[in-house]
Order: C-alpha cells, then sequence, then structure tokens
C-alpha cells in the first residue's frame, strides 16, 4: 500500500520528506531562522510579524535606559555609609529590570515578558523609597529614580503582542531621563544623562552641592547644637533625640556632616568629640 510523505513540524517552508528517508534524499525548501521564529510565535497565540527598524530603535533605547537608570542606583549606593544589605538588595534588583527589559526586547515581546519588566521595576520603586526614608537617598534623587523605572515600565507596553481591538495602542514615548540632584549624604552630585543605544553617560559633578540640599533633619539638628558649644561627644549628641534614634545612625549622620566638612572629628575612640567648621556658616 502506498503511504502518504510526511510534512515536519517547521512550518509551511519546512521540508518535505517521504516515508523512505533512507531511500530517498529530502526535497522541499530549506527552512530559515525566521520561519522558526514566526512558527514558535505563532504556536504560541500571536501571529507576530519580524521588528520593524522602529521596533528594533526602541528596543534598544529602552536596553539602554534600563543600563543608564542601574548605572544611576550604582552611583548612589556607592558611599561607604550606605547600608550595605540594601545596597546590594538594590543593585540585584536593578540588574534583574536589565536582564527582562533584554528578554522581552530581543525575544519579540510577550504579555508574560512586560509584566516581568513591569514587577522589577515596581520592586526597584519600593527599594529606592525605602533608601530615601532610611534618609540614604535624596528625596530628589529617590523622584527621578523612580520616575526612570516607572517610564520603562509604561514603555514596555509596546513590545506585547497586539491586541485585537479596532483601535490600535498608541506608543509609548520615553521621557529624557534629567539630571539627578544631589544625593543628600555626600558632597557629590550625580548626573544621568539621557541614555541612547550607543552611549549611556553617567557622569559625576565634583563642585559643591548647596548644603542645604545635603543634609537631613537628624544631621541639621546636630549642626543647630554643635553651632552652640565648642565640642560635643557622641553621647550629647545622642541625647538631643530622646533614644528616639539609635546611636549607629548618628555615628554615620556625624560621618556624613564629616566628609561634607561640615564638622571636624577631634580624637579617637570613646574621646572623640566633634566641632563645627565656623567657615561654612555662609554654606548653611
Amino acid at each position: 500500500m502506498r503511504r502518504m510523505p510526511q510534512i515536519s513540524a517547521v512550518g509551511t517552508e519546512g521540508q518535505i520528506a517521504s516515508a523512505d528517508a533512507g531511500r530517498r534524499k529530502n526535497v522541499g525548501i530549506p527552512c530559515r531562522r525566521s520561519s522558526v521564529c514566526e512558527y514558535f510565535l505563532s504556536s504560541l497565540g500571536w501571529p507576530h510579524r519580524m521588528p520593524s527598524s522602529e521596533f528594533q530603535e526602541q528596543a534598544a533605547q529602552l536596553r539602554s535606559r534600563a543600563l543608564a537608570a542601574a548605572q544611576a542606583v550604582w552611583r548612589v549606593s556607592n558611599p561607604e555609609w550606605f547600608d550595605p544589605a540594601l545596597r546590594t538588595t538594590l543593585r540585584q534588583k536593578a540588574a534583574e529590570v536589565i536582564s527582562a527589559v533584554a528578554a522581552v526586547t530581543i525575544l519579540g515581546g510577550s504579555e508574560a515578558g512586560s509584566d516581568m519588566v513591569r514587577a522589577a521595576s515596581a520592586g526597584a520603586q519600593e527599594l529606592i523609597r525605602l533608601a530615601a526614608d532610611l534618609g540614604l537617598v535624596s528625596a530628589e534623587n529617590k523622584d527621578r529614580l523612580c520616575q526612570a523605572y516607572q517610564d520603562l515600565a509604561d514603555a514596555v507596553a509596546v513590545f506585547e503582542p497586539p491586541v485585537m481591538a479596532s483601535i490600535p495602542a498608541e506608543p509609548v514615548t520615553l521621557k529624557p531621563l534629567s539630571s539627578l540632584a544631589p544625593a543628600n549624604s555626600t558632597a557629590e552630585s550625580v548626573r544621568l544623562e539621557e541614555a541612547t543605544a550607543a552611549s549611556i553617560p553617567v557622569a559625576v559633578n565634583e563642585q559643591q552641592a548647596p548644603a542645604a540640599l545635603l543634609f537631613n533633619a537628624r544631621q541639621k539638628k546636630i549642626i543647630e547644637h554643635l553651632q552652640t558649644v565648642e565640642h560635643a561627644q557622641i553621647s550629647d549628641i545622642v541625647k538631643l533625640f530622646d533614644a528616639i534614634v539609635s546611636e549607629k545612625t548618628i555615628q554615620r549622620d556625624l560621618l556624613q556632616l564629616v566628609t561634607a566638612g561640615i564638622i571636624s572629628r577631634h580624637g579617637d575612640n570613646r574621646w572623640t568629640t566633634y566641632s563645627y567648621n565656623r567657615g561654612t556658616a555662609k554654606a548653611l
């Protein structure tokens, strides 16, 4: 009985092979890589068309913006006084966003992949807000970094499968990521420029930032106290906060003020005292 030829599972452009492969050679058109991609995506229920040049451009821009935001996270979490555990977690989350964005853009996008980018971006925003609540990131840096990650979460929608609707979804345009404000605990100010596919500049401005932007409420209270006395030990400063703030937190605040040149440290260990630098009065 004559046997019908079998069609391989790679799609309409696949090879047609006879049942007796040992006696006959395969015939037909060789399968192209694009055909495999189309078959795979169509098997997921997505009538996919290969990305246009505009799609590729937006994908490259999105990947660059994710990397630029991560570089900014690295900068603001770099000072030695930044909580080590939070620094590690925040940087891991920034790297997770990069990986999710790369996957969803390189593989052509999917609804599940877009959700991964949104989830990672939301996690990064929450960690940034936590760092700001702890006084480790300035309020302005918090707003700008959170906005950068929110823009990523919004823009990833263009890479999702098309929705069967009469009105097509409008593409999301990424907003420029303007310069970051000075960190509230160092004289350096971090500047994150708008990223492109070819360049992702993140520069450090070495100029002294306005002192008013550098200090949190605790540090300002410490400065006000040291302005009224000649010297003060850490035990004296802890008493200003009625045991509400831990001594470790006060030590971190004092270290930041010493690094910024606002106060001076004298002696070591338990004999350490702090004094206000009168030459910084104009800066405050």
